[in-house]
């Protein structure tokens, strides 16, 4: 059925007059993105397995209740940030603003399970390796300066092990791996302050 709409739609953006790319092919478009979901639908050619299509996804999950998914993702504040440049107009944020983006372009290659842009607080999902299906890990990162600090940004990785079908914390505390992160961080944050101040 949903081949048959689909179908029908495609013809019906052809039957279009020359290359009009009006308000009937943005309607059409909309029909395809219901039928087949906003990344799943043929005519935006998101290739399935790639980088784009899983961002994609994060996005069409974190959709709101309208189930709307922009073309490109921002930071709620950054309009606001880049509106005003006058020393007088500050937005007060519980966080440092590149702090924060700098986790996001970090953590940008696992899927996220909670953003809380009101507390500086991300976590992935389960991370598994390629070849380990009995051990998963999940990233857990908390800005918590409202200053570019090397102390503003804490950073956790939990493992567990599967046993006899059960997920058991492996209780080791990764330390190296916490600084290296923590490391990346401050780093992609730092060169976004630069940029910014150039």
């Amino acid at each position: 059925m949903k081949l048959i709409i689909s179908i029908f739609l495609l013809l019906s953006l052809g039957s279009c007059s020359g290359l009009d790319v009006g308000s009937d092919y943005q309607e059409n478009l909309k029909r395809l993105d219901q039928v087949h979901g906003y990344c799943d639908n043929p005519v935006r050619n998101i290739k399935k397995g790639s980088q784009r299509y899983k961002i994609c996804k994060d996005k069409e999950r974190a959709a709101g209740a309208d189930g709307l998914i922009d073309d490109q993702f921002s930071l709620p504040f950054g309009d606001i940030l880049n509106r005003n440049n006058s020393s007088n107009t500050q937005l007060a944020l519980p966080y440092n603003r590149y702090l924060w983006e700098g986790s996001l372009a970090i953590l940008t290659e696992f899927p996220l399970k909670l953003v809380d842009s009101q507390g500086g607080y991300l976590e992935t999902e389960y991370i598994y390796e390629q070849d380990l299906n009995d051990k998963r890990c999940a990233i857990k990162v908390n800005v918590t300066s409202t200053e570019l600090l090397s102390t503003g940004v804490t950073t956790k990785v939990l493992c567990q092990n599967k046993i006899q079908e059960n997920w058991v914390s492996d209780g080791k505390e990764y330390k190296e791996e916490s600084k290296q992160l923590t490391l990346s961080i401050l780093t992609k944050a730092s060169e976004l302050s630069s940029k910014d101040q150039n």
